[in-house]
């Protein structure tokens, strides 16, 4: 520790240049305010100038689940352009950011026509609200215990059939949600059978997938 010199004279040349009657030690307060200064320092409370400044808070996570649903190469968002009772036979797929997904059905052909497949959302999600659009006889839809998997068979003949839903909110120890569709006509799995959104867009394949949030699943 630095010494302070005890008086203001000089020592001469009899005297003893370190002899501790010529020094004192810092006071209490001066210690003190010394130790005190250099916490203030090494914790950052103190800006340039001696004045006290808080730490700014670090930035907030990145919501898990940003953004809207996406299927790569194909736009989802909006009803198929011109869809009407009685159009060609597929199974007609598009979302809306207001209302959640909708499924449709219809043919232009004399029926009846059979409608199947399976819905099924990844861990982080689960489906809600679920409504079968209209009930003829023979037409089946129901929902896993877990709420993960949602089954259809419709019978379909120049009307419509359908259903909608909505997918449960983002769970911040996911960062995406996945939903996984199965759609199949008759017999068939083809993808020229599904039309996605307003463009009549068809998946790649069948199964195929749609993800929201960063592109990871768990």
């Amino acid at each position: 520790m630095t010494v302070i010199p005890a008086g203001t004279e000089h020592a001469g040349s009899g005297a003893d240049p370190i002899s501790p009657h010529r020094f004192r030690w810092p006071g209490p307060h001066r210690v003190l305010s010394v130790a005190l200064c250099a916490a203030l320092a090494g914790g950052g409370l103190l800006a340039a100038g001696g004045v006290a400044s808080a730490q700014p808070p670090p930035p907030a996570p990145a919501p898990a689940c940003s953004g809207g649903w996406s299927i790569p190469g194909v736009q989802i968002e909006g009803a198929p352009r011109g869809f009407d009772a009685g159009d060609a036979g597929r199974t007609y797929l598009w979302h809306d950011g207001n209302t959640g997904w909708h499924m449709r059905t219809t043919d232009a052909r004399p029926g009846p026509h059979h409608y199947w497949g399976a819905i099924t959302t990844s861990n982080a999600a689960s489906l809600a609200d679920v409504k079968k659009v209209k009930v003829d006889s023979g037409d089946q839809l129901s929902v896993s215990p877990d709420k993960r998997t949602l089954y259809y068979s419709f019978t379909t003949y120049t009307g419509i059939d359908g259903i909608d839903f909505h997918v449960s909110g983002c769970n911040p120890a996911y960062p995406s949600q996945t939903l996984t569709f199965e759609m199949h006509k008759n017999d068939n799995d083809r993808t020229d059978l599904i039309d996605i959104g307003p463009n009549h867009a068809h998946p790649a394949k069948n199964p195929f997938s749609a993800t929201r949030g960063a592109p990871w699943t768990r």
